[in-house]
């Protein structure tokens, strides 16, 4: 009998924001052929990371100090023990989704020895630490400059296939030419089937006998 493959997932919160959506909807998808244990810093984890945080706040005022603001940006740049965790744990795969605020910093990502599929839900990867575009700073340019190019050579060097859910996240993660192409994928997010049934949605007549209630849509391509 064939052994059963052990994922480990990790996303910064089990219950909030889109990326926890996705890893527990693929998990599902997934779960009837694989094994999975979920870790995150908030919600359910089979571990806690108390230290992680702390390391939050403190990801928060380094963005702050070096750009001003710390909404949609993360530096993920203090090393902590996750990687020796990782590396000791029984996972044959990690699957890494929105990592960020220091949960693994770059320093960390490059001494996990085990395979790394990374499912990308923003452009961190390849801006300068911004989550949706590239941040400058005003007054740390060249320290924010050095600190991007271990971040780059830390990921290149890293073992990790990257998965890029748009078409174009997968177009701007290739265009950057940091990472080799191969490791680069372009899969869609898995949509929970037993919720989206038969295209109701779209039929409902109900949908339209409220004129004062606004609906949007939300598509990425």
């Amino acid at each position: 009998m064939r052994q059963r493959v052990n994922i480990g997932i990790y996303n910064f919160s089990s219950d909030a924001g889109g990326s926890s959506t996705v890893a527990e909807t693929l998990k599902n998808v997934l779960q009837s052929d694989f094994d999975f244990n979920f870790y995150s810093v908030y919600g359910i984890s089979k571990k806690t990371f108390i230290l992680n945080r702390f390391l939050h706040r403190v990801d928060n005022l380094l963005a702050l100090i070096l750009f001003g603001t710390y909404k949609n940006v993360s530096i993920n740049l203090i090393p902590t023990n996750n990687s020796s965790w990782v590396n000791c744990s029984d996972a044959d795969i990690i699957h890494f989704h929105w990592v960020h605020f220091n949960f693994f910093s770059f320093w960390d990502i490059l001494k996990i020895r085990k395979p790394i599929i990374w499912t990308l839900h923003d452009a961190w990867v390849v801006n300068r630490f911004g989550h949706l575009e590239d941040k400058t700073s005003k007054y740390f340019s060249f320290f924010v400059i050095y600190l991007h190019n271990r971040k780059l050579y830390c990921l290149k060097k890293s073992n990790i296939e990257f998965v890029c859910p748009s078409k174009w996240l997968y177009e701007k993660v290739k265009a950057a030419g940091v990472y080799p192409q191969e490791k680069i994928h372009h899969i869609y997010n898995p949509i929970d089937i037993d919720f989206w049934v038969n295209d109701k949605y779209l039929i409902d007549q109900t949908l339209l006998s409220d004129r004062n209630e606004v609906r949007i849509l939300f598509v990425s391509n």
